[in-house]
């Protein structure tokens, strides 16, 4: 065996051989070389049967590992609304309070927030303003909830603050010699999926390849069959599958990856269902009610979404009636060689297409709705082909190709995705 040539690099880009380019070498230089080159003919076959590999072909380079186990983080950001859990009489107390609080780590020391619902006082405490009452922390007491100084407080006879007051945070305020403040750090959590080790077999037996046939169907035409049968078989486990990891007959280890359906946080219900005609229908005002769910809160994502959706689920979208011009159905969109119609609100855009695996998989009445920037695939083994000739090892008289790839998807920060299905109940 010729080991490749190993290139010397190059003062702008890439490297140099002293041989023959081939194969072994491009390999042995540039690994991605053609690993790219199968990609890009991949994602041009047959591309919208199968949209999720698709897009997580196409969207960007593959991120690769070395296990079956892909670990990954998401780290959201705090939240910035909590809300008061005992009632404080601040007449009795002064400007210094303690608040019991739904949620006590949302605050740190030097922390400002302001009280919804409730209004300050001018400088003098005596004459009452529209603006909101807003408060200062201290320090943490022994139990952990937040010493508050009351900023624009009354002097004398405050109400107080009443039970389920909503806090809003705000920025910190340190003194001129403040050096430090209350420490903050947002640790990312880690999650697991699995690569699957997908395969997929043709072969095509001696006799058959030189019989006289009326078309002309070659092993050419069997081979780009199987490699979109492996395709459709690679959606529905991206999608679907369940993440587990089996002995099968022999005692080998199976890895089955997990489907990103199963990964988003949120599940929405949308329409109004008509119990004579059995649909469920959506209105504009309810598609925007749908979209501020999407779209607003924290880790809600970007402002682009992709919704993969089943047949009545499209259906009651298309029918949505737009005389309020609030929600504006766009020409057709193409990304990733995908053809989209683009639903636009004021909080964001839905790029929508059937999805006829939802419908197989009974979820005719749903809408899968992600983030593609959240997507990611990871790569244990780059798609590749193996030629084998029965015939040469004793076998059979065929020839034979293995198709194989060992990957898996995940979609990062869950409340940027949700599944939404048709309401079915009056």
């Amino acid at each position: 065996m010729v080991l490749a040539e190993v290139g010397a690099a190059l003062p702008d880009a890439g490297v140099t051989i002293e041989d023959t380019m081939t194969v072994e070498s491009g390999i042995e230089n540039e690994p991605d070389l053609y690993t790219k080159a199968i990609d890009e003919n991949l994602i041009k076959m047959r591309p919208m049967a199968t949209p999720t590999e698709q897009i997580s072909r196409a969207k960007s380079k593959a991120t690769s590992v070395d296990s079956w186990i892909v670990k990954y983080y998401s780290v959201g950001t705090r939240a910035m609304v909590t809300s008061v859990t005992e009632a404080v009489n601040v007449a009795t107390t002064g400007d210094r309070i303690t608040l019991k609080i739904a949620d006590p780590k949302l605050f740190a020391e030097t922390d400002t927030f302001r009280f919804e619902g409730l209004t300050g006082y001018d400088e003098d405490g005596t004459t009452a303003n529209t603006r909101p009452l807003v408060g200062y922390i201290h320090g943490k007491d022994g139990s952990g909830y937040p010493i508050v100084q009351l900023i624009n407080y009354k002097a004398a006879g405050n109400p107080g603050i009443p039970l389920n007051t909503k806090l809003v945070r705000m920025g910190r305020a340190g003194a001129e010699l403040d050096a430090q403040t209350g420490k903050f750090s947002n640790i990312p959590e880690p999650d697991t999926n699995y690569c699957q080790n997908f395969m997929m077999q043709v072969e095509e037996s001696t006799f058959h390849k030189i019989h006289s046939k009326e078309v002309n169907w070659t092993f050419n035409d069997l081979e780009e069959d199987a490699i979109y049968e492996m395709k459709s078989g690679m959606e529905g486990s991206f999608l679907f599958g369940e993440k587990r990891k089996k002995k099968n007959l022999n005692g080998d280890t199976v890895y089955f990856t997990g489907g990103i359906y199963y990964m988003a946080g949120k599940d929405i219900e949308i329409g109004t269902y008509n119990a004579t005609t059995q649909k469920t229908s959506i209105s504009t005002e309810q598609f925007n009610n749908l979209c501020k769910q999407l779209f607003t809160g924290n880790n809600a994502g970007n402002k682009t979404k992709i919704g993969f959706a089943g047949s009545d689920a499209l259906e009651a979208l298309s029918n949505m009636t737009d005389a309020s011009r609030k929600i504006i159905e766009r020409d057709n969109v193409e990304k990733w060689n995908l053809k989209f119609k683009s639903f636009d609100s004021n909080f964001g855009e839905v790029l929508v297409m059937h999805h006829e695996f939802m419908d197989l998989n009974l979820k005719s009445d749903e809408i899968f709705i992600f983030d593609p920037a959240y997507l990611t695939k990871a790569t244990f083994l780059s798609w590749g082909r193996t030629v084998i000739d029965f015939a040469k090892i004793g076998v059979r008289k065929s020839t034979g190709v293995v198709l194989q790839e060992a990957s898996a998807l995940y979609l990062r920060y869950p409340m940027a995705h949700a599944r939404v299905s048709l309401k079915k109940t009056v």
